[in-house]
């Protein structure tokens, strides 16, 4: 099996019996389309070298990982920064964090006069998707 990575791909090796044969070492194959999306494909192989003879073999492509790779942020009073991710929805955390922090559908995040030094965190969560799965992360903005 692979991951989702957004290109075609087919998989680099398939165990027949097995054995792990490796494709264009050990196999070719046969009229198979390369698939992009997440899902579980058939396709037909023909044996090279050592090895002789046709088979179906069966891969899946895996969901990807979210991706909400995001770190702990330093700001200072009235900063405007940006914590985007693609298809994601934000939450400020705590009722004094909520009325300085604004955080906007595009990811952008205010943080207005007035707010008391400390740590704060805005939850970030991906919905999954045809080739993604879930995801969720807490970015911790430390008010200096």
């Amino acid at each position: 099996s692979t991951v989702y990575t957004g290109k075609a791909q087919l998989p680099a090796t398939v165990t027949i019996n097995g054995k792990t044969l490796i494709a264009g070492q050990d196999f070719v194959y046969v009229n198979a389309a390369a698939k992009t999306d997440a899902g579980t494909y058939t396709v037909s192989i023909k044996g090279i070298g050592a090895f002789e003879g046709t088979a179906t073999v069966t891969y899946t492509v895996n969901k990807a990982a979210a991706a909400t790779k995001t770190t702990k942020v330093a700001a200072k009073k009235a900063k405007k920064f940006s914590v985007k991710v693609a298809g994601a929805t934000y939450t400020v955390k705590g009722k004094k964090a909520k009325k300085y922090i604004k955080v906007s559908k595009k990811g952008k995040v205010t943080v207005k006069k007035g707010i008391k030094k400390g740590t704060y965190k805005i939850v970030i969560k991906v919905k999954a998707t045809k080739n993604t799965k879930a995801g969720k992360k807490v970015v911790k903005i430390v008010i200096k």
